[in-house]
Formats: C-alpha cells, structure tokens, sequence
C-alpha cells in the first residue's frame, strides 16, 4: 500500500524536492523502477530505462499485482559495487538507524550492516 501513498504524495505535492515522480504508467523520459502495489523485499522489481526495457530485474510472488512506476535515483555504492539503502526504525519516536547493503536490487536476504552513533 505504501506505493499508493507515493503516487498520492506526488500528485498532491508535484515536483517537492524530497519526493520522487510516481506514476501508474511508466516514465518515458526518464529511468524508472516499476514495483507492484502489494510488493515487498525487493520481489518483482524492475528498472526500466526510458524506451521501457528492462535493464535489472527480480523475480517474486507479486508479478500479478498492479505496477507503479517511480523516478530512478542512484543510492550510495561503496568500492565493491554494493548498493546501501538506510532504514529509520520508529517506536514513538526514532530509535534506530541501519543500513542494507546488495550489489544489485535490495532485498529481504540483502546484508544488514551494523553501527554505532556516537
């Protein structure tokens, strides 16, 4: 569901600078991720460049589900080539930050990569 909630952020706040274009048909201008609206831990993910072929994909459970296509931005690669993607835990209130790590789509099985705030 939260893929509903980016495409409805973007049409209420178009081009804000913290949020991605989202749409229900893909980008033709641009690279883009299609992701299914009930998807979850990176399945059935694919980036798309702006002729709408495949550039990476997954495989998962969630192939039947409605897309959504999102703008395509680099995330954070260290020297080997791995992707990192950081989480906000939240329990009221924020108590936690972590990082996973993949060379290719992040995923359920990505490494978790633990640190300390000091």
């Amino acid at each position: 569901m939260r893929q509903f909630v980016l495409k409805i952020l973007c049409d209420l706040f178009p081009n804000h600078p913290l949020l991605l274009r989202t749409d229900f048909v893909p980008l033709t201008d641009k690279k883009c991720v299609e992701k299914k609206t009930l998807g979850r831990e990176g399945a059935n993910v694919r980036i798309l460049d702006t002729n709408n072929t495949a550039i990476f994909s997954t495989e998962g459970d969630y192939g039947h589900y409605k897309s959504i296509y999102q703008e395509y931005v680099d995330l954070p690669v260290d020297t080997e080539n791995r992707f990192y993607q950081a989480g906000v835990f939240f329990s009221y209130e924020a108590c936690g930050l972590g990082f996973r790590r993949e060379k290719g789509i992040i995923q359920d099985h990505s490494q978790f990569v633990g640190h300390c705030v000091i």
